[in-house]
């Protein structure tokens, strides 16, 4: 029954209280379960059998060999507990037979959601308990608020919800939960009581799964969600929710990684707003005008429940489409959870909202839906703990949770529509539930033998050893191992560089080892009559060449230079000319190496290059004639240059006939190990935005700083810099004084000795 009641608040205050009464009812219900039995047994289980004192027998005068281990085989029973089952000796001899069964407990529990089913708060998860198994909880929230629904009020909250799951098969499960909560509003304008309870909302569900794969679980949920009358007692509607639940324990996959994630979509069929028709259907005909807009495009806000009694009783005039993602931690005793639902509200009703609160005179006239979107949709991320598997018998299947909502949108006024309730700003959770363990049994056959053993001789020595990088000391798989003067059939070592040889002679051993791409090496082992004799043998690498190819031409037409000079300094050093095409080949040591490349009446130029190992690379320089006339030379703390460097139009791209000018200045650096600092300037006319200028005259000088760097000029000798138009030497009145001030510059800012 949905009661709206004036008061000062007692009333909240009572619904608190009973919530905790129930809250200690629940404990001290589980504690008398745990002290009656434990648990439920499963059924048809054979009757614990001790095992006897041991028996004088008489021996047996066969002869057998010592026994190997038993071997053992755990398998997992239906109900998810372990069967273990020791394998009789499969000797012959003498003896007596033995059986003994012990209770192994189910090592996850399943503890249920508020909607009655298995899961995390609000999260469902896919799979279930065993057969039979039960479960019963209580969840409890808390939300208190200033300012929330309107400006001056006080919103206080609580809940309580009653969870009852039973594992009916397998792959079934029903889930029963009965809610009740109540919310007092401080707001007194006579438009609402201040304080509303719902007394029993109850959810009936049916839920089914299926184990696709291993650890993970699709399943299929039917909620009817019925809701009582408002000032009566009876179903006043009923709510319809399906659910697709998944769940993948990703434990089942790496055990070292404690992970469960449970995903949910679902489809609520809300009916809520049926509660009020007769009571808003009172207030139209007193208002003159109802609260959805009608053919003649007339409404009254004063006809619909007002935004207290909307979150009071869970009003919504829309369906919701649910998405929810679970994170579940499962640790011994303590697990951590995250979850993150969101509802998006789908207008099957096509309720008709009208006017909004910017256009109406009424203070608790609201938004509508239309107006303010996925803003309105109710977003909450939960975070929270359940405390469970304590080792005590009498609190063996309790759970402990404490959680907390975060509400994300829907949570203001800014966001209030007449379609939804609204969303509480956070929710605290406090829970107790307790879960029927289920216990399997372990079957232990023990077959006792007695038996004349014959001593064999003691096992003859082996040699133990792993072949290793001498550099690295990475094991080298693959690699031969020749036992040299002795005619023994050799060894291959295993891909981590380990070899165990066959048993050997007590003696002095002496290896050959080979491998691809190491010296051949020799190792030796001393063995004695027994005892295996451990070794390290290591391998020399050979070295990791190369090939570098490439091709030396004309900057300015493109054409073969022979005879250039390529020297390439790194791991090695080599020197190797080109031929009457331009074309140079070296095979060296893989690594890195910086190439210079120098011919008679050209600019040298210098690279990185990369060599790497087993593969080859190929690349081109390009040389620039040196000028009749020098096209850069040093005037006081300038490199001033008799060309200005040309750029693309609107871009940081040098034109290829200015790269003669820059390969001079770079030989006026070079040539000037005095010069300590160069800096690259670019300058802009006043065509453009400041901040345009700026960022392409900064671009220019960083591209003409690359390219005197794959000149051969030290990095660090350089630094780039854009000044945009802020430095013009001509009036940028004409285009020729504008041409003047597109230019480039090299200012000297550091030589050896001083600035």
């Amino acid at each position: 029954m949905k009661k709206l009641q004036n008061g000062d608040g007692k009333f909240f205050e009572m619904h608190l209280l009973s919530i905790v009464c129930l809250i200690f009812t629940l404990l001290f219900f589980s504690g008398k379960l745990q002290a009656q039995g434990g648990g439920v047994d499963t059924s048809g289980l054979d009757t614990l059998v001790p095992i006897e004192e041991e028996t004088e027998a008489k021996p047996s005068t066969e002869k057998v060999t010592p026994p190997a281990k038993a071997e053992k085989e755990v398998k997992e029973s239906e109900t998810g507990g372990k069967v273990e089952l020791i394998e009789e000796l499969k000797e012959e001899g003498k003896g007596e037979k033995k059986e003994q069964v012990k209770p192994s407990e189910k090592e996850a529990l399943p503890h249920p959601s508020e909607s009655g089913f298995s899961g995390l708060v609000h999260s469902i998860s896919g799979d279930s308990g065993d057969p039979w198994s039960w479960g019963v909880g209580l969840h409890s929230g808390f939300f208190l608020k200033d300012d929330f629904i309107y400006d001056g009020d006080t919103n206080k909250y609580v809940s309580g919800v009653v969870t009852f799951r039973l594992s009916i098969w397998k792959y079934f499960e029903a889930g029963i939960a009965i809610k009740s909560y109540a919310n007092y509003n401080t707001r007194q304008d006579g438009f609402e009581p201040p304080l509303f309870q719902t007394l029993g909302d109850t959810s009936l569900g049916l839920r089914g799964f299926y184990p696709v794969h291993k650890g993970i679980f699709l399943g299929l949920a039917y909620r009817a969600i019925l809701l009582n009358k408002v000032g009566d007692v009876g179903i006043g509607a009923a709510n319809h929710e399906l659910m697709i639940p998944f769940t993948a324990d990703i434990q089942k996959y790496s055990p070292k990684v404690p992970l469960r994630i449970h995903l949910n979509l679902g489809w609520l069929f809300d009916e809520s707003r049926k509660l009020v028709e007769d009571e808003e259907a009172a207030r139209a005909e007193r208002e003159g005008a109802p609260c959805e807009v009608n053919e003649n495009q007339e409404y009254s806000p004063l006809a619909c429940i007002s935004p207290v009694e909307r979150f009071a009783l869970g009003i919504n005039r829309n369906d919701l489409f649910k998405v929810g993602l679970g994170l579940e931690f499962p640790t011994p005793y303590v697990s951590p959870f995250a979850e993150g639902n969101i509802a998006i509200a789908v207008n099957r009703q096509d309720f008709n909202c009208g006017q909004n609160m910017n256009e109406s005179s009424i203070a608790q006239d609201d938004y509508c839906l239309a107006e303010k979107g996925a803003m309105a949709y109710p977003i909450n991320i939960t975070v929270g703990f359940r405390v469970k598997g304590i080792p005590y018998k009498a609190l063996k299947g309790l759970g402990i949770l404490a959680a907390a909502d975060i509400g994300v949108t829907g949570i203001d006024r800014n966001s209030r529509v007449r379609e939804l309730a609204m969303n509480p700003t956070y929710m605290v959770y406090l829970g107790l539930s307790y879960t029927s363990v289920i216990k399997a049994k372990e079957v232990v056959k023990i077959q006792e033998v007695t038996r004349t053993e014959i001593k064999e001789p003691p096992p003859k020595p082996r040699i133990i050893g792993k072949v290793v990088d001498s550099e690295s000391k990475g094991g080298i798989g693959g690699a031969i191992i020749k036992f040299t003067g002795r005619d023994l059939t050799g060894l291959v070592t295993q891909a981590d560089g380990s070899f165990v040889s066959y048993p050997l002679e007590k003696g002095e051993y002496e290896m050959t080892i080979s491998a691809q791409n190491y010296f051949d090496s020799t190792c030796a082992a001393s063995l004695e009559e027994t005892g295996d004799t451990s070794v390290e043998c290591q391998m020399r690498p050979m070295p990791k060449l190369t090939t570098i190819t490439g091709q030396v031409l004309d900057a300015e037409k493109s054409d073969p230079i022979s005879g250039a000079s390529v020297t390439f300094e790194g791991p090695r050093t080599r020197n190797v000319s080109t031929d009457a095409s331009g074309n140079f080949s070296v095979e060296i040591e893989a690594g890195n190496y910086d190439m210079k490349v120098s011919a008679e009446g050209y600019f040298s130029k210098s690279a990185k290059v990369q060599g790497p190992s087993g593969s080859s690379v190929s690349v081109q320089m390009m040389l620039s004639k040196k000028p009749k006339k020098a096209l850069a030379v040093i005037k006081k703390n300038i490199i001033r240059i008799g060309k200005q460097i040309q750029f693309e139009f609107n871009s940081a791209t040098i034109k290829p006939q200015s790269y003669v000018i820059l390969d001079s200045v770079a030989d006026v650096i070079i040539n000037h190990p005095e010069i300590q600092l160069v800096e690259i300037q670019g300058h802009t006319d006043d065509k453009g935005t400041d901040e345009y200028n700026m960022q392409l005259s900064q671009s220019r000088a960083d591209s003409v700083r690359d390219y005197l760097v794959s000149a051969g000029v030290e990095p660090d000798k350089l630094v780039a810099k854009g000044y945009g138009k802020t430095k013009p030497i001509a009036p940028n009145v004409t285009s020729a004084g504008r041409a003047k001030n597109r230019r480039v510059e090299f200012h000297i800012l550091q030589q050896a000795g001083g600035e």
